[in-house]
């Protein structure tokens, strides 16, 4: 069964991850931050910000 992860759990993670992006040279987006405190705030799920993400990058290279 699945831990429920507590906000600050949430946050660490999120910052872990952004960090290890611009370690390698990367960045993320102003909309990625504002829907990672959306998700460690609990306003949205993981499935929902995955869905976003994808959204919004089949729209940003889309032919």
């Amino acid at each position: 069964m699945p831990t429920q992860l507590t906000r600050e759990q949430l946050a660490e993670n999120v910052y872990q991850s952004v960090h290890s992006v611009e370690m390698e040279g990367g960045g993320v987006s102003p909309e990625f931050m504002a829907e990672a405190k959306e998700y460690v705030n609990g306003r949205i799920n993981v499935d929902q910000w995955k869905d976003r993400i994808k959204s919004r990058l089949k729209a940003k290279y889309a032919r």
